[in-house]
């Protein structure tokens, strides 16, 4: 408790508030109001509720404010909520004590230059109603309360006809990135290490007050800490659970706070599935959650924010390995649930969250921006939407996109997905063109699409007939997004745009062209895409990446990705088998046919990692898997007697060979010419059978070719 008055400026306290105005940064709009508020004659405002969560910079505030009112001779009064006696009579006399008055005083105990500031008033809530309606009107006009804590005022300080014009509720938030760098420099950090402290930290003051302390000391070894390891530092994650989780008590709650942190928002399905509750124990813990001074309600349910959220995700991660996995797990279900059965609205919330889950590792974090994903929305384009896109596209810098642009949005209006923010402007947006609908014609106004459909897939995997293919040329965002400006919102809505455009049934190839590779390669990488080849259109690079979906499909490709949500590891997505293109594929069986009676020599082989051996199961070797399968077709070649002719030649060649091709002649019966031709025969129908299966799936590998 302390009173503090026009001179103190005189005591060490004065030169304790000359070096606290030197060290608040930022809030420059809350210490403003207050500035307005102590210089009013008539005295306006009587209440002002400054409210956060821990560590936000609310006792900055409250201390910077009493320094404030001695500037404008004013008297001071400063309370802690936690050394109140939570009574009425315990109230009035901490306050009267701190005015250095009687306990028995009668009202007004305020005069008109008081200024009440209450600290940690959460800590005494129970008297807020006794505050509003009886204390604070006994009290001189003129007089002020600054209260600051956890939470929001309750709802009567805003219902109340009277004090309605009497109150206001500030909420404190997270500095903004300029107030953040300004902090972490008083702070002495190094310039190299102060962006991706600002970034890592959130803006939320006393996580770069600590993680500043923690570069001041180091790591303990006279060597310096990364901005990630200070952000994950598990000093700087003690020192704001501390902040952010006393309160909880409950296991279910302490579940509840877990499964919000680890998540981008919650809402009531996901709260009962996940954590196995009725309807109503869910709405209770939803309830529960709102009301935490961390916690945002909006339209999608309830989010956490940043630093808190960081800081319990961390701490499950670290404490309990096993726990959190699980937790991912049965989050990720839900999510991916939501994804395959819900609207296509609904797929892009759905693919949002499921984006948002990649937060922690390292190769996602430079690729999108997690703090602010789902702030737009993309929808279908329209015919009438011709011009906006074309204006989109000619600012993008990409040379020639408005004329294809132009091109395909008059042949497949809604093959194009426009990205809008919340108020509805666009953005920016993608195109999926199906290829296998399109017509010569058509694609021949567009040299990279007619290039890819009859060149580039025809020498990997040739289409199936009617099998859907997605074609998506260079995304644009406003301004250039996605090109010059980096990764951001725009780039993070084409992501989830494509999630939802590769859900599409027996989808096929979905092969993406760009000029700009650069930039979208280590993105397309870390989903597992390959570069499928490239070519030069108008003396510009064309690069095309894609996936075969009908060898791993969307489902398999997606679950795949989820090994790079947890562990911070890098990527590891397990490629689709090789797509050979068919010379070098009958090449690489001729090459086979010469090792197969040396499974181990066969590893080598190219075919070891095509669909041929891919589809097999077990832990049988590659190679042993192989020749089986080689084995296998020569079986299959047919009934015919040219089959047989070619068969029986095969099989004494490779299979059980004679010493020598002659040799091999003469156990057949026929003239080493006949022998030849019927040998020739034979590996081109082979060549025929396993490209087939390579394209469209073997049979089942059968007892009797593996041995």
């Amino acid at each position: 408790m302390a009173v503090r008055g026009a001179s103190a400026g005189a005591t060490i306290a004065g030169r304790l508030a000359t070096a606290r105005r030197r060290d608040v940064v930022g809030r420059h709009v809350e210490l403003g109001l207050i500035r307005e508020l102590l210089g009013q004659e008539d005295r306006r405002l009587v209440a002002l509720f400054l409210h956060g969560p821990g560590g936000i910079g609310k006792t900055t505030v409250v201390q910077a404010a009493a320094d404030l009112a001695e500037d404008a001779g004013r008297t001071a009064v400063q309370l802690d909520g936690r050394a109140i006696e939570r009574s009425r009579l315990g109230f009035r006399a901490a306050v009267a004590e701190a005015l250095a008055l009687p306990a028995d005083t009668p009202d007004p105990l305020l005069t008109a230059d008081t200024v009440l500031l209450i600290d940690t008033f959460e800590a005494i809530a129970a008297l807020e109603t006794w505050l509003r309606r009886e204390f604070l009107p006994a009290q001189a006009a003129g007089a002020l309360l600054i209260a600051a804590g956890r939470m929001p005022p309750e709802p009567g300080w805003r219902t109340d006809p009277g004090w309605q014009s009497l109150t206001r509720a500030v909420a404190l938030r997270n500095l903004d990135p300029a107030e953040a760098q300004e902090l972490l420099r008083s702070r002495a950090v190094p310039d190299e290490l102060v962006d991706e402290l600002a970034a890592a930290t959130h803006g939320h003051p006393l996580a770069i007050v600590v993680a500043a302390d923690l570069v001041a000391h180091g790591d303990g070894a006279g060597g310096r800490l990364s901005a990630r390891d200070l952000a994950a530092h598990p000093d700087l994650t003690a020192a704001l659970l501390a902040r952010f989780v006393d309160e909880v008590d409950e296991p279910r709650q302490r579940q509840a706070l877990q499964l919000l942190a680890h998540t981008r928002r919650v809402d009531r399905a996901l709260v009962r599935r996940v954590l196995s509750l009725t309807a109503e124990d869910a709405d209770d813990v939803l309830g529960w959650l709102r009301a935490r001074p961390y916690v945002t309600a909006g339209p999608e349910g309830l989010w956490m924010h940043d630093v808190a959220r960081d800081a319990l995700d961390r701490d499950l991660q670290w404490r309990d390995r096993e726990g959190y996995t699980d937790l991912h797990r049965r989050v990720r279900a839900v999510i991916v649930e939501r994804a395959e059965r819900g609207s296509e609205r609904e797929q892009q919330h759905a693919f949002t969250d499921l984006l948002f889950l990649h937060r922690n590792n390292p190769a996602a974090a430079g690729l999108h921006a997690f703090e602010s994903l789902g702030a737009g929305l993309t929808r279908r384009a329209t015919a009438a939407d011709a011009h906006l896109l074309a204006t989109l596209a000619a600012g993008s810098g990409v040379p020639g996109h408005e004329q294809r642009v132009r091109h395909w949005h008059a042949v497949e209006p809604t093959a194009f997905l426009v990205h809008e923010d919340g108020a509805g402007r666009p953005l920016g947006f993608i195109p999926y063109i199906r290829l296998d609908r399109t017509s010569a014609p058509q694609r021949a106004a567009d040299p990279a699409a007619s290039w890819i459909w009859d060149e580039l897939l025809p020498s990997l995997r040739p289409p199936r007939p009617g099998e859907p293919v997605l074609y998506a040329v260079d995304a644009v965002g406003e301004g250039g997004e996605g090109h010059d400006d980096g990764y951001g919102p725009v780039t993070d809505m084409h992501a989830t745009a494509s999630l939802s455009a590769w859900m599409l049934p027996k989808l096929g190839w979905a092969v993406i062209a760009t000029r700009r590779e650069a930039f979208w390669a280590p993105m397309w990488t870390y989903i597992g895409f390959s570069r499928l080849g490239g070519i030069s259109v108008d003396g510009h690079d064309v690069a095309v990446w894609g996936w075969d979906f009908a060898r791993t499909s969307f489902a398999e490709w997606l679950e795949a990705l989820a090994v790079t949500e947890v562990g911070g590891e890098s990527p590891r997505i397990p490629r689709a088998p090789v797509a050979l293109s068919a010379p070098d594929f009958a090449d690489a069986v001729r090459r086979a046919l010469r090792e197969v009676r040396r499974p181990d020599q066969l590893e080598r082989s190219p075919l070891v990692a095509s669909r041929l051996v891919g589809s097999c199961e077990g832990d049988r070797l590659p190679g042993a898997v192989l020749a089986a399968r080689i084995a296998q077709a020569v079986a299959a070649l047919g009934d015919t007697a040219r089959d047989e002719r070619c068969r029986r030649a095969l099989d004494r060649t490779y299979l059980r060979p004679a010493p020598t091709q002659e040799a091999a002649a003469e156990v057949l019966g026929l003239p080493f010419s006949t022998y030849r031709r019927h040998l020739a025969d034979g590996l081109e129908r082979l060549v025929e059978v396993l490209w087939s299966w390579e394209l469209y799936g073997p049979p089942p590998l059968s007892t009797a070719s593996e041995q």
